[in-house]
This record gives structure tokens, sequence and C-alpha cells, in this order.
């Protein structure tokens, strides 16, 4: 479509007004800076909010004790209801699309943990299965997590938070290590930090983990479950496999079907998807402001190329006196608006990167916990998608001026002064 002389020719044109060509190619310029700026920093966001998740499974379900709003089956209302062990054994049995759940035991705040001659108090103790770390996942830092012998043996081990860890031990080694809870030994196995800034449990940095049998022994509680949570098969949906399953452990308590308070219940998915319906409306608004913008550049250069045809009259008649043919002359206006629009694109797609990068490199350097973008960059595959915007919007810019042109007729155009 370009050749040399072609491209001579349309640069010769366009710099015969410099000052014309570039208010005109300034608005494409901006249009293409205003996307590229608003996508980085759109995309940003949206990668901050999802890794607040971490690896927190989708597919999961957490079923709470609640308490009965009416009366059923010779109960009356406001009755507590109780999970037990068998719960679980009856849900695997029930649903072989369970892949991974554990019971949650709440034990009592912890009003003094210590070692050596180091303590620290009030936090939170809770009683899990190995499976829970695939569930909700925390990143251990040392050690490892409670695993299926921890739990059948009932063993006085414990999964501490790195800030514990910290103040407890310093820069020491804490795996391996005994500190007493609430006058219990317990020895350390592994040391945690959160792998997600959203957490359903509370921070597992200010938390204890211990096998949840052991704390049923401590806290004397027998085989009772506060919490049920449980992930299933990413081929199975977890709104209808939550219906089901709230339907049976209703069944199994004694709880009327239309009562809405005596199995509390939420899956993550809910979750995931409410920030999936935020940020597609968020992409949506930014793509909106940023073609919509582009589009004023657009005109704007099919304006000017309207113009430019007008005052090139004779010219254009001298090619098709010349023999030129339409094609010709469509080629050369909407080449002419093509390169103007990507030149002006291209820069501002540019000038867009270098923001990004530069406000990247500020963010960088802010504490973590304070930054609200994850990367202020798009990714080359969208970057794609916007260049191709951008030649298809020179094309159709050049369409109108182009019909324009071959509609002069040549014995027209030589009379035209």
């Amino acid at each position: 479509m370009f050749d040399i002389d072609n491209i001579r020719e349309i640069w010769a044109t366009i710099t015969r007004n410099k000052t014309r060509s570039f208010f005109t190619s300034f608005g494409v310029f901006w249009g293409m800076l205003m996307l590229m700026v608003t996508l980085g920093f759109g995309l940003g966001i949206e990668r901050n909010m999802l890794n607040q998740w971490g690896e927190t499974s989708p597919n999961a379900a957490f079923f709470f004790q609640g308490t009965t709003s009416m009366p059923y089956k010779g109960f009356k209302r406001g009755r507590r209801i109780q999970y037990k062990r068998d719960d679980i054994k009856a849900l695997i049995n029930q649903f072989p699309e369970i892949e991974n759940i554990s019971p949650v035991i709440w034990g009592n705040v912890i009003k003094k943990m210590t070692h050596a001659d180091k303590s620290t108090e009030n936090l939170q103790c809770i009683g899990l299965s190995s499976a829970y770390n695939v569930i909700n996942p925390c990143h251990i830092l040392e050690g490892r997590f409670i695993n299926d012998i921890d739990v059948q043996q009932s063993r006085k081990v414990c999964v501490i938070g790195s800030k514990i860890k910290n103040t407890l031990f310093g820069s020491d080694k804490a795996t391996g290590s005994l500190v007493w809870v609430n006058g219990t030994a317990y020895t350390v196995i592994g040391v945690m930090e959160k792998q997600a800034d959203i957490n359903i449990f509370g921070d597992p940095e200010e938390s204890i983990y211990t096998p949840y049998t052991t704390l049923a022994q401590t806290s004397n509680i027998g085989d009772n479950v506060h919490c049920i949570g449980l992930s299933i098969s990413k081929s199975v949906n977890v709104r209808d496999f939550e219906s089901e399953a709230v339907a049976f452990l209703k069944e199994r308590h004694n709880v009327a079907p239309e009562d809405e308070q005596g199995v509390g219940h939420f899956n993550t998915k809910q979750f995931f998807d409410t920030f999936a319906n935020l940020f597609l409306g968020l992409r949506i608004l930014i793509w909106i402001v940023g073609l919509g913008t582009l589009a004023a550049g657009i005109v704007g250069i099919s304006n000017i190329m309207l113009v430019t045809v007008k005052e090139r009259t004779q010219e254009i008649g001298v090619k098709r006196a010349l023999g030129a043919s339409p094609f010709v002359i469509i080629r050369q206006i909407m080449n002419e608006s093509l390169l103007l629009a990507l030149i002006a694109g291209v820069v501002g797609l540019f000038v867009g990167v270098l923001i990004g990068a530069g406000a990247e490199s500020m963010l960088s350097s802010m504490p973590q916990d304070n930054q609200f973008v994850d990367g202020v960059y798009v990714p080359f595959g969208v970057a794609l998608v916007v260049l191709g915007i951008l030649v298809l919007s020179g094309l159709l810019s050049g369409l109108l001026p182009a019909y324009r042109a071959v509609q002069i007729k040549a014995i027209d155009a030589l009379r035209d002064e």
C-alpha cells in the first residue's frame, strides 16, 4: 500500500501546513494517550484486587452454624444448629464432587502465649485439617502445615503467624521449639504469612492453627464443629452445589426448608463474580471514554482531509486527466489519513507507556500495603488490539474525503481557480 515515492508525496502534503497537521493529529495523540493510561491504571487496580484473594479456591463453600427462625417438626424457633464430625462424613458420601473438606473450630481467645521470657496476648486459635490449606491457603515461610497424622494422633503442634514468630523468636528459627498456650505446651511445626489481603477467618499472621482434634480435646467440645469449609471440582457449579448441600444439612438437622437462618453459608465464587462484574463495568467505561476521545481526533482528521481535498482540486484533476484511476486517488487520500493517524497514535501509545512506567516506578517505592495498583501497564495483546483499532480508525477517517475526491471531474477541476 505504501512505497517510497508515495510516502514522500504523503509526507510533503502533511508538512505543507505543519500547524494544521499538528493540531489535527493532536486529538488522535490525546485519545490514544488517555486510552493507554486509563487502561493501564484500570487493569492494575483489577490485578491488585484479584491478588488480594491469592490462591483461594473460586469453587469453595463454607457452612456455618445458624439459629432457626421458625418451628419445625416439633422443634421451637431459636434453636441453635450444632454441626458434628459425622456431618463431614455424610457430605463426602452424599457429594462425590467434593475434593477437599475441613472442619473449622474456633478456640477461646488465647490470653497468653509464651516462649522463654517473651510473650504475646489476645491471639486467635483455629482448629483445622490439612485440607484447609488447599481451600484457603496461606504461605508457609518456615516448616510445614498441619498434616493428616497430626490430626489422627491429636498432636499438640501448631503453625504460628509471622507476626507472632517475630515477637516470640525474633530472627531465630521457630520450628521445633515449644510455646506455651494458656499453660499447655505446643511444638511449633511451621510459620505462616498471609498469601492475600482478603482472608476468610482473620489474619493468618496473627493466628495460631492447630489440628482440629487437638483443639477439640483442649477446649472440651467433643466432636462439635463450628464451621465446615470445602472445595469442589471445577466442572461443578458451586452455586448449585451450595443449594443442594444447604438442603441436605437442613434435612439432617431438622431445619425447615424455607428457613433461611438455620444454616449459614456462602461461597467464594460469589465474591469472584462480584469483582468480575465490577471490573467489567470499569473496563467498558474506560474503553468508552478512551475510544470516544480517539474518535473525536479521528473526526478531526477526516474534516481536515475534506479541506485538503478541496484545496487540492486542481492537483486531483491533473492526476485524473493524466489517467489516474479512482483507486489511485482513493489510495492516496486514505494513505494520508492513515499515516497521520498512525504517527499521532503511535506517539500517544509510546508516551502512555512511558507515563505508565514512571507511575509504576513511583508506586514501587511506596510501602506494599499502600499500593492500590499491581503494575501500571497494558498487556501486549491489548496493545495490539488498540493498534488495530487505530489502523481501522485511520482508514475510516479517509473514506469520506476519498469519496469526495473521486467525485471531482477532471474538466471541472482544471477550470477551478
